[in-house]
């Protein structure tokens, strides 16, 4: 793997994935999640943010990797496919000086 002489990572993971080195970053706060994974030897990088606590950010991005890189990856997984129904955002009234109300 390319990634030996990688030091002080900064929270990246370097790691296997379908046969291809990936470097990648996930991360959620307050009801929003990232996934962040580069593929250095196809010249990829794909980036997801997603507006909801529930939602895969990993899976989804997964899925768009698997339509980039084709053949590149490895038979020993198969592809994520199919679709993902990202839930509906619950969204608070706001209050009539514009901001929003503290949840009751």
């Amino acid at each position: 793997m390319p990634f030996e002489n990688v030091h002080g990572n900064g929270g990246f993971q370097l790691r296997d994935y379908k046969g291809i080195p990936v470097v990648e970053h996930s991360g959620s706060t307050a009801g929003y999640r990232g996934h962040l994974a580069r593929f250095p030897e196809q010249g990829l990088a794909v980036a997801v943010t997603c507006y909801a606590s529930t939602a895969s950010a990993g899976g989804l991005l997964k899925q768009v990797a698997d339509l980039y890189l084709g053949d590149a990856v490895s038979d020993s997984e198969p592809p994520a496919t199919g679709t993902v129904e990202m839930p509906r955002a619950r969204r608070r009234p706001r209050s009539s000086s514009g901001g929003t109300p503290p949840e009751q």
